[in-house]
């Protein structure tokens, strides 16, 4: 991606970027025109891993945040909708409780990103109890 395009993209993100604090770290890069931070920003989207999503905090695709989180939780819920039993089955949902996120981790995906009607137990701390654990 050439410089022009990377601008673009990060100027886009900084648009749709659900929470301020790291929309105004990418427009702070942008009029910095500080292509590097940019760069590790925006080279690749995060990845999972044998342990999930993860990744360091911080601002753009590259990095956990709540746009990262919402996307996921949606592209996961529509795929879990295509599943048979996915809803008799549910879904875990676990936060991020590292430093700098918010109480509760990241966006509870139970209210807000995670539009799968019948996937999830009801509403926060009141999930299906499987195998005596909640």
């Amino acid at each position: 991606m050439d410089d022009a395009d990377l601008r673009r993209r990060a100027q886009q993100w900084a648009q749709h970027d659900p929470d301020p604090d790291t929309a105004e770290t990418v427009r702070r890069w942008l009029a910095a025109d500080d292509l590097e931070a940019l760069r590790q920003a925006f080279a690749a989207p995060l990845g999972f891993g044998t342990a999930g999503l993860r990744g360091p905090l911080g601002a753009g695709p590259a990095r956990m945040n709540r746009a990262v989180v919402r996307r996921l939780s949606a592209g996961l819920a529509a795929r879990l909708r295509t599943e048979p039993r996915a809803a008799e089955r549910g879904v875990v949902i676990a936060g991020d409780h590292r430093h700098g996120c918010r109480p509760g981790g990241f966006p509870d995906p139970r209210r807000r990103a995670h539009s799968a009607p019948g996937l999830c137990g009801g509403p926060p701390g009141r999930g299906r109890r499987r195998h005596g654990h909640r």
